[in-house]
């Protein structure tokens, strides 16, 4: 669809009744073992455990108190509820988080920090994780390259499992719904073994029978997880890691067509930490996953009418070290790669990328109080040209009621391989999109064959490359804590954009319907405010509030 080239204005308005325990202390610097029961500690910001409150970026911390207190089940169920992110359906009927009035395909998704694969569509489907497992959320908003990389335009959401602790216990859950829909959780623990299942389940619905789509079709769906840690003594910890999920949804088209999906998804990650002394930690990650989707429709008879398969693998390892001087100054650095490769029935080969990166980061306190966090990544790519992504944040507390804080950073996204080497044909509706690099081969073959009427663009954009996206991002917020029942968040957001992907038809076909490609917007511009405000009643009752307003629009279409 075309990118916005009017005013758009989004309004979000969150309340809700939340009912769990927290104790309110708050502490700036380096934090011992015994804080962090007591403290909202995220990681995700810095890639270090830093106090939440003290944070100079625009996050937020869901803990598990909060998760179990809403009665959600899936992650986009709870991500939906937070100020400044909406939840918006692709056309596969999966659900993305929009944030800062950027797609979905502009936010990175994590699990224990490492990247969730399988975008077929753009956007990542969070329906298909459970929060029976899930520790806390971490949510970091605006422009995260300077740490993450690629696909980190509009922030991070890190997703944090349960890690295994030294106990015994056993956990059974069970949900009923509407439209016959079950979720059941299973918990073990062992020592240093720990093991979770999920199985969801949904009978679906149809909000417009007229029609001949189904709004959400029947589906099954299977998680298992365990996690095991291994003391191996000299101050060095391993964490095995792994996971696997499976889905299969039945599948209707108009025409009487009728078929099923199947998704299975696996990853497996080790993690090693060597703690030579109380100053220096070294973490060596290691992570492999793959991600396969099949598809199948049969027509009225029962013969096949169409079929695509979808796999998609990652590995990456990583490595990085932090380093403390005195008690206010921590030195991050990192090195690692990512291998990727794609093999989809709508491309004409299989395709990888590589892409190796390095990154640091200082976060400090200077004149006693005023936090600074300064970062720089550096990737390499075997497609594209090199990018840099710098970051620097800043807090700075006022008194002890009020703090301002700021941030400025960059972000980009390398073009997907969809947008390269997509070669699809619709076969119940009939339309295509050819990936930028397979448009040069393929249309000259469909016109060949008689399939195109007309081509609506010259061949000089025909002949386009696409770049990588950019996005220069500027927080500016306030803070007001009158006590520890009391406080208010305010964050004003700009981005601006340079080169934004977005889909264009490029020709008309004969069977009337139409062709698109893909190709690069000059510039883009998001901005808006958010507010928060959180009251506390007692230890066990808390109000929140929260309100967006956002505005986004094509900068060269508002200047004519």
């Amino acid at each position: 669809m075309p990118v916005i080239k009017c005013l758009l204005y989004s309004i979000v308005l969150i309340s809700s009744l939340q009912i769990y325990g927290q104790t309110g202390n708050y502490y700036f610097g380096s934090l011992d073992s015994t804080t962090w029961d007591l403290e909202e500690i995220i990681v995700t910001a810095t890639r270090t455990k830093r106090q939440l409150s003290a944070l100079p970026l625009p996050a937020t911390l869901i803990g598990n108190k909060e998760l179990l207190a809403t009665g959600v089940r899936r992650v986009s169920d709870i991500l939906e509820e937070q100020t400044g992110l909406i939840m918006v359906p692709d056309f596969v009927g999966g659900l993305g988080v929009q944030m800062q009035g950027m797609d979905p395909d502009y936010t990175l998704i994590l699990i224990d920090g490492m990247p969730l694969i399988g975008r077929s569509a753009g956007s990542l489907d969070l329906t298909r994780l459970s929060v029976g497992n899930i520790q806390q959320v971490e949510i970091v908003k605006g422009a995260s390259s300077s740490l993450y990389g690629s696909d980190a335009l509009a922030g991070v959401i890190n997703i944090i499992t349960h890690q295994p602790k030294q106990e015994h216990l056993g956990k059974l859950g069970y949900q009923w719904g509407r439209f016959d829909s079950h979720d059941f959780n299973a918990n073990y623990q062992q020592g240093s073994f720990q093991f979770f299942a999920n199985q969801y389940s949904s009978s679906g619905y149809d909000l417009n029978p007229s029609d001949e789509w189904v709004t959400i079709e029947p589906f099954r769906q299977t998680t298992m997880q365990s996690k095991y840690q291994l003391d191996l003594g000299q101050h060095t910890v391993m964490n095995l890691m792994g996971r696997w999920y499976q889905q299969y949804q039945d599948y209707t088209a108009p025409g009487g067509l009728s078929g099923a999906t199947k998704t299975q998804e696996y990853n497996l990650h080790t993690k090693g930490v060597y703690s030579s002394k109380p100053s220096q930690e070294h973490t060596l990650e290691w992570y492999a996953t793959q991600y396969q989707a099949e598809e199948y429709l049969n027509t009225s008879q029962g013969e096949l009418y169409d079929k695509q398969s979808f796999t998609q693998k990652l590995i990456r390892p990583e490595w990085r070290s932090n380093f403390t001087e005195g008690e206010n100054n921590t030195f991050t650095i990192g090195l690692g790669a990512t291998f990727e490769m794609v093999d989809r029935s709508d491309f004409t080969a299989t395709k990888d990328f590589r892409a190796p990166y390095l990154f640091v980061q200082w976060d400090g306190t200077v004149w006693d109080k005023v936090n600074i966090i300064g970062g720089l990544r550096y990737d390499a790519h075997n497609v594209y040209r090199n990018q840099v992504s710098p970051k620097v944040a800043v807090y700075v507390p006022l008194n002890e009621k009020w703090a301002i804080k700021g941030s400025m950073g960059t972000g980009y996204k390398a073009p997907d391989f969809r947008q390269l080497y997509f070669n699809f044909s619709n076969s119940s509706a009939g339309y295509g999109v050819l990936g930028t690099e397979a448009l040069s081969q393929e249309l000259p073959v469909l016109k060949q064959r008689g399939e195109i009427a007309s081509i609506l663009i010259s061949d000089a954009a025909l002949s386009e490359t696409l770049n990588p996206e950019r996005s220069t991002n500027f927080n500016l917020g306030i803070t007001f804590e009158k006590n520890s029942r009391f406080n208010l968040n305010f964050n004003g957001f700009l981005n601006e954009i340079r080169d934004l992907i977005d889909t264009r038809l490029i020709a008309r076909k004969t069977n009337g319907q139409q062709l698109f490609s893909y190709y690069n917007i000059a510039k883009v511009r998001t901005l808006g405010t958010e507010w928060n405000v959180t009251y506390k009643v007692s230890d066990k009752v808390k109000f929140s509030g929260g309100y967006q307003w956002l505005m986004a629009f094509d900068k060269d279409a508002l200047s004519l």
